[in-house]
């Protein structure tokens, strides 16, 4: 991965400028970019799945989730009530058998809970999926799940990637982040 330090970009008008002389090349500054916006776009599909549930999870916070791979969204779920299943558990149930988990990015609004609750801890079920790779859009702030999740995750080979729209995510949830 490139990573571009503030000295290598600046802006001008709204538009973003890469500096040159940075010894990388800009086809790989490009594609760069265009990884971040296509993320973003992932998480704002998730976070479209989580609120069309507003009214019938709390005292729960919407979440969305969504399953991608190769250029295409193959599977989706929210937390459709409370006490039902939650986003992740209803995206992996419903993504095609045949499709290899190791392939599959998991885009999840909010991080996967690590607790029995209602419902069985997420981060199991992601877990023995398969799935090697997965987007969080914002740590949880229940101090039952608050980075927890994200550890047990990363502790099972998992990479992990945090912080993708987090205070459109954190407006769609006002009454869960006071």
């Amino acid at each position: 991965d490139i990573y571009l330090q503030k000295s290598y970009v600046s802006k001008y008008n709204g538009w973003l400028i890469i500096n040159k002389n940075i010894g990388i090349s800009s086809a790989k500054v490009v594609n760069k970019i265009k990884k971040i916006m296509d993320i973003k776009k992932l998480m704002a599909e998730a976070i479209k799945l989580s609120v069309e549930h507003k009214h019938t999870t709390k005292p729960n916070p919407v979440v969305g989730a969504l399953l991608y791979t190769n250029g295409k969204i193959v599977s989706s779920g929210a937390h459709e009530y409370f006490g039902g299943p939650h986003a992740e558990v209803n995206c992996i149930d419903k993504v095609d058998p045949d499709i290899k988990k190791e392939d599959l990015t998991l885009f999840c609004t909010l991080e996967p809970c690590n607790h029995t609750g209602k419902t069985p801890p997420c981060t199991e079920k992601i877990i023995s999926s398969g799935i090697k790779k997965i987007v969080i859009g914002v740590v949880d702030p229940n101090p039952l799940v608050s980075g927890q999740g994200i550890k047990k995750l990363k502790d099972a080979g998992i990479d992990v990637t945090v912080g993708v729209l987090e205070e459109e995510i954190k407006s769609s949830n006002e009454f869960y982040f006071f």
